[in-house]
């Protein structure tokens, strides 16, 4: 990672990387001043707790010879004038060592603060080189190359820049399927779909429901849906017009017919229905087509019995006879 990192770095503005590597020099050598200020600042602290122990110790012999000088005769007063003169010089060694404490810290703070300083301006050189280094938010293969090496790149206010290079995602693909109006409701998230391509007769693909739009494009009354195609060998190339084989369902039973058993004149679409051995016409609005079949919707169940040829010259209430329609082998 490291030999890679320094070619790269190799490969930008050679000023650049001097800047950056100054930059870093003197971030190396204000966190070595810092540490040198807390040590200092240690120092003061250690020296503190000592004068504090001295203070400590020469006010209680001073205390003790006082006391013993209220008996005439035990301490000379010319000792008691020297231990109260100790006293006084080590509380005033204890207030230097203090004040030299709060000194330190405020080194410390200012030289922690000149690091931040130069931190920031080593991410600001950092922030510039990323500037130079162009990384695609995937994996791909470059389609298209409008720059070679050595090539000055510069921004056209007055013109739409072009892109540096075009890259194509390779897997998963997008497959955007323009499903129409009288089939959408055969959608289904998830659902496996199959399409070929003119590159590979013969083969087929699978692609799974991902984000279909919800809404109809009110100009060809179809619906765009994206299939996730995983491309994985790398067959498929980006681009590529796909013919896809969409299943048609209904979420409720309907109705299919022989097409011959469908008829129409200037009243609309209609079967003869037969119950009892008597016609009647039954108004219906049709369907898909399914090869000679065609979907009816109207008042007809399955179970009911119509002609097999309709027929608008049979009046409601004619007695017909029926027989089953012969078999084919």
């Amino acid at each position: 990672m490291g030999q890679k990192r320094a070619e790269a770095d190799h490969d930008l503005l050679p000023e650049l990387v001097e800047r950056i590597n100054e930059a870093a020099a003197k971030v190396s050598s204000a966190e070595a001043v810092v540490t040198r200020a807390q040590a200092s600042l240690q120092n003061e602290k250690a020296q503190l707790l000592e004068a504090q122990a001295k203070l400590d110790s020469d006010k209680l012999t001073y205390e003790r010879i006082n006391e013993a000088s209220k008996t005439p005769g035990a301490v000379a007063l010319n000792d008691v004038d020297v231990a109260e003169k100790k006293v006084e010089a080590d509380k005033g060694s204890v207030a230097a060592s203090k004040a030299a404490i709060s000194g330190a810290a405020a080194v410390v703070l200012a030289e922690q603060k000149n690091v931040s300083a130069e931190i920031s301006v080593l991410h600001s050189l950092d922030a510039m080189r990323s500037y130079l280094t162009i990384e695609a938010p995937f994996d791909g293969v470059i389609s298209s190359r409008n720059v070679h090496e050595g090539s000055i790149v510069a921004v056209d206010p007055a013109h739409a820049a072009k892109p540096l290079i075009r890259i194509q995602q390779m897997s998963p693909l997008r497959l955007v399927a323009a499903i129409p109006e009288d089939a959408v409701g055969s959608l289904h998230m998830g659902a496996k779909i199959n399409f070929t391509v003119p590159a590979y007769p013969g083969k087929e693909f699978v692609g799974l429901v991902a984000r279909p739009a919800f809404s109809l494009d009110p100009s060809t009354r179809t619906m765009p849906v994206e299939l996730s195609v995983t491309n994985i060998p790398r067959v498929l190339d980006p681009g590529m017009y796909c013919s896809v084989e969409w299943t048609v369902s209904r979420p409720y039973k309907t109705v299919f017919l022989p097409s011959s058993a469908v008829g129409t004149d200037l009243v609309g679409s209609f079967v003869n229905k037969i119950e009892n051995g008597k016609v009647t016409r039954v108004t219906v609005r049709k369907g898909d087509q399914m090869g000679d079949m065609i979907e009816i919707i109207g008042d007809l169940k399955d179970g009911d019995e119509v002609a097999l040829k309709a027929s608008n010259t049979r009046r409601d209430g004619s007695v017909v006879s029926t027989r089953q329609p012969l078999q084919k082998n």
